[in-house]
């Protein structure tokens, strides 16, 4: 009789959280500070196979009553690929005396954007409202790619609601996401995530979940398919933010 009465309140809890409404919302606090890691798996078969690691910082800098000032900063930046068999790294914490041929390369290519200090002013659906350049010479469509949150959808969700959003690339990519809630619990809302790009149904799958108290993207994994040249480049992403 205990485990039926144990039973039953689980499923009414589950239930509960499954009807429940949710209104998301980004909710920071002045002196906030949230670290981005960001990682992301290209394949293009025997051509070429590229690992990309980024960790980016963002500090919350003032809270007016409907948006939020942050300065977001890229840390560090990792890359290794593998190209017709030839194998080639870089770190952006190494030494340049210490980088061979193809890290220094890669890395006056990052300077501009490792040493750019950016604000950003988002809406409490995470909208970018206004970004200026505070310091250094990186390009701000660069950073506004990577550190664009996820735009919250304007009703309260409960399971099974969607809404959708949509993300330009400074290659020119048109990125249609739809978001599909699959789960609520207390501290989070777990999101199934599926989209187009530039036309192409099906390029976008993944799942995310959402925390409810900030209304951050606490994790994303998506896998990509995009179309360069003709060739087809499977790209795996793993997004992950913290509250440093």
């Amino acid at each position: 009789m205990k485990k039926i009465l144990v039973a039953f309140v689980m499923l009414i809890s589950a239930l509960s959280f499954s009807q429940e409404k949710v209104l998301l919302r980004l909710n920071y606090e002045k002196g906030d500070v949230y670290q981005v890691a960001l990682k992301m798996n290209q394949d293009m078969g025997e051509m070429m196979k590229l690992d990309i690691q980024m960790v980016m910082e963002m500090k919350v800098t003032e809270v007016k009553e409907e948006s939020f000032m942050t300065e977001a900063s890229f840390k560090n930046v990792k890359m290794d690929m593998n190209a017709m068999g030839q194998q080639m790294k870089y770190d952006s914490n190494m030494k340049e005396s210490e980088m061979d041929a193809f890290a220094q390369g890669a890395h006056s290519s990052m300077k501009d954007l490792l040493s750019t200090l950016i604000a950003f002013e988002y809406d409490k659906r995470g909208n970018v409202i206004n970004t200026k350049v505070i310091s250094g010479n990186g390009n701000v469509k660069d950073f506004q790619d990577n550190f664009s949150s996820l735009v919250l959808p304007e009703e309260e969700v409960t399971v099974g609601s969607t809404w959708s959003a949509m993300k330009s690339t400074k290659e020119g990519s048109k990125m249609d996401y739809l978001y599909e809630v699959t789960a609520i619990n207390s501290d989070n809302v777990e999101v199934k995530v599926s989209g187009s790009i530039s036309g192409e149904e099906n390029a976008i799958s993944g799942k995310g979940t959402i925390n409810r108290e900030t209304g951050n993207m606490k994790d994303m994994d998506m896998d990509l398919i995009i179309k360069v040249q003709g060739q087809k480049v499977n790209s795996k992403i793993l997004m992950t933010t913290t509250k440093k």
